[in-house]
């Protein structure tokens, strides 16, 4: 019986040398897979070790792969230092991988790992707090907003936020740069503007109705450029002849005269 299972051992080891694979699982390895694992119930199992053991691992083969139990993530060693793969597209000397409840850590080549750290995740955050979780900068840097790797909007150490502008002027809170478009204000009609309750001093819409740009002064809406919510206009006649506040009419076929406005106060109305 023992020499019918040894022949059989050098009949199949002949056949793996023949293919020059190995298939465990699967009866036909693929011709170009070395090693050909196929399993629909387990998994495959790369060496377990710490950060220290495997930094430790001499003269590591380009593509080594061990799993690092330190960090909970599976390496494999570039021919030029160890990569995390936790982190697709992390880079050789630094890596970051995320852990459960939204915490981040960074790992160094050593396999050093920090703190976990809150993360800002995309999908959504939730009990947040504004002292503590935010998306901006911790240091003296602008903190600055690109789309398509080109900067859309930054925000100064200054406290300036700028738009299609890098370099924001020192005096404005707001500074806009564009060479093809304008800034667009609300537009209401006089209804949906009157319904706006307790509106700031400053406040500023298009409206409408009147196809006109308004601004609340703190009493009533006033068209932009208009300094008073009523004018104050005195009337006079340029022929002297006239001295009452009417022309009468009567046994006359016309009457022709100049009347004169003045204004007394307030920004002048281009109609009258």
């Amino acid at each position: 019986m023992k020499k019918i299972y040894f022949l059989l051992l050098v009949l199949y080891c002949q056949n793996l040398f023949s293919q020059n694979n190995v298939g465990i699982g699967i009866a036909t390895p693929d011709p170009s897979a070395i090693l050909d694992l196929t399993s629909n119930a387990k998994g495959f199992l790369v060496p377990r070790m710490t950060a220290t053991q495997r930094l430790a691992i001499p003269a590591p083969a380009t593509g080594l792969m061990v799993f690092d139990t330190d960090t909970g993530c599976t390496f494999f060693y570039t021919g030029a230092a160890w990569r995390n793969l936790c982190v697709s597209g992390g880079g050789y000397n630094d890596s970051i991988f995320f852990g459960p409840g939204g915490t981040v850590s960074v790992v160094d080549a050593g396999g050093t790992k920090t703190s976990p750290q809150s993360a800002w995740m995309t999908n959504g955050n939730s009990g947040t707090s504004a002292a503590s979780n935010y998306a901006g900068t911790s240091d003296g840097q602008d903190f600055v907003l690109k789309s398509n790797n080109a900067e859309v909007m930054r925000l100064t150490t200054a406290g300036a936020v700028g738009i299609n502008q890098p370099a924001p002027n020192s005096n404005a809170v707001l500074d806009i740069q564009s060479n093809n478009k304008g800034v667009l204000f609300p537009a209401l009609t006089s209804t949906q503007r009157d319904a706006i309750a307790t509106p700031p001093v400053g406040l500023t819409i298009y409206n409408s109705t009147l196809n006109v740009h308004q601004f609340w002064n703190g009493t009533c809406w006033v068209n932009v450029g208009q300094t008073v919510c009523e004018f104050s206009y005195a009337l006079s006649y340029q022929n002297p002849t006239h001295n009452s506040d009417c022309l009468l009419v009567s046994n006359f076929s016309s009457v022709s005269d100049t009347l004169r406005v003045d204004l007394v106060s307030g920004t002048g109305s281009p109609v009258i």
